[in-house]
């Protein structure tokens, strides 16, 4: 029997998904030929890690959403200035958590 898998797991299946065509592209190609190709899919895991830290708290930061409405609005302006009411260390802690996600998506 297949145990049902936790929302977490669902969004990291995701970005690893999302990073199999950059990885095939690495394998064929090598690291110095990757195209511009993969763009799309990184904008899109890197928005479902950085979701998973600061709306769903899903990461080592807290169990908390970090992010307001305002700053999940698509206006740019509302998005920066939300960002700036945090701290640098808050910031910088963010930052880190979605590349562990990422990092470890990758692997």
């Amino acid at each position: 029997m297949t145990l049902p898998r936790s929302q977490k797991q669902q969004r990291f299946v995701r970005i690893v998904g999302g990073l199999g065509g950059r990885a095939a592209e690495e394998v064929i190609f090598g690291e110095p030929e990757v195209t511009t190709g993969a763009a799309g899919d990184l904008q899109q895991i890197t928005s479902l890690a950085k979701q998973m830290v600061t709306t769903f708290g899903m990461s080592e930061i807290g169990p908390w959403s970090l992010m307001d409405a305002s700053a999940q609005s698509a206006d740019v302006n509302m998005r920066m200035m939300a960002r700036n009411s945090m701290s640098e260390k808050l910031a910088e802690d963010i930052d880190a958590a979605v590349k562990r996600i990422s990092d470890e998506a990758a692997t």
